[in-house]
């Protein structure tokens, strides 16, 4: 008889990100929500209880869990400790690498690093890409809730050059309605779709639409085909990259981006 190959099994759920292959994918920060959400823990508990035994010194200024907590309280203007304690969760640093090496050891899910900006690396300068805010479009959250799919932010909101949603003309929010609050990117007790200080939910506020200028409008259109192609961008070799904002302002159509960034046939 044949002995199967059969791989073990996943430590975590293999939760499916949403949008995948899509200008709309999830992002990693997002992901990691609905993950401990799915487990009944918070992300602070996912994080020392999973992630970090498996990065090790990868992750630089990491501290002890009480430490961390006691710091997450306090006021660090835009640096949040998802920073500069939890290591980097979107960008192209190695912290961000090893934490999707950690997660997909976890959730046996090779595509995880799609969640984040790491295929831009060698591209464009990786300070250039990303707000240091978590920003949503409150009818996106609405839509989701609505039909039932699995509440979540977009890869696309964390992009400094992003300042509409395209599928509804609304311009993006960095700050609660309710209590005022600018939203880290991630923080211990983050869930998907709420403020992460009063709780309340993104999608109850008022949803007007707004009309975005043409410059507006063309970068969110231009990096989200990007986001579409993610996986055929293969490991840029340059030693000095050029920002984002150069590369978007240097071409004048979503097929000039891609003809600079991916490879040649």
């Amino acid at each position: 008889m044949q002995k199967l190959d059969v791989p073990g099994p996943s430590k975590l759920f293999s939760l499916k990100p949403e949008g995948m292959g899509t200008p709309h994918c999830e992002s990693l920060a997002s992901y990691a929500m609905r993950l401990a959400e799915a487990h009944c823990l918070d992300v602070g508990a996912l994080i020392y209880r999973f992630i970090h035994p498996l990065t090790g010194s990868a992750w630089k200024d990491s501290r002890s869990q009480r430490s961390v907590y006691r710091i997450d309280r306090a006021d660090l203007g835009s640096l949040t400790p998802a920073h500069v304690h939890i290591g980097k969760w979107l960008d192209m640093s190695n912290e961000t690498q090893a934490t999707v090496s950690a997660l997909a050891e976890l959730t046996k899910r090779p595509d995880l690093h799609l969640l984040t900006t790491l295929p831009l690396k060698g591209y464009v300068k990786k300070d250039s890409v990303l707000r240091f805010q978590r920003a949503w479009c409150p009818v996106c959250h609405q839509e989701q809730r609505i039909s039932g799919q699995p509440v979540h932010d977009l890869l696309i909101w964390s992009f400094l050059d992003v300042y509409v949603c395209r599928r509804h003309g609304r311009r993006l929010r960095t700050s609660c309605y309710w209590c005022s609050s600018k939203q880290p990117i991630l923080r211990f007790w983050s869930q998907p779709g709420q403020c992460g200080r009063c709780g309340i939910e993104f999608d109850t506020e008022d949803t007007r639409s707004y009309g975005p200028t043409f410059e507006e409008a063309w970068k969110a259109d231009v990096i989200g085909d990007l986001l579409s192609k993610w996986n055929k961008l293969e490991p840029g070799k340059r030693k000095r990259p050029p920002t984002l904002e150069r590369v978007l302002t240097s071409s004048y159509s979503t097929g000039d981006i891609m003809e600079s960034l991916l490879p040649q046939q």
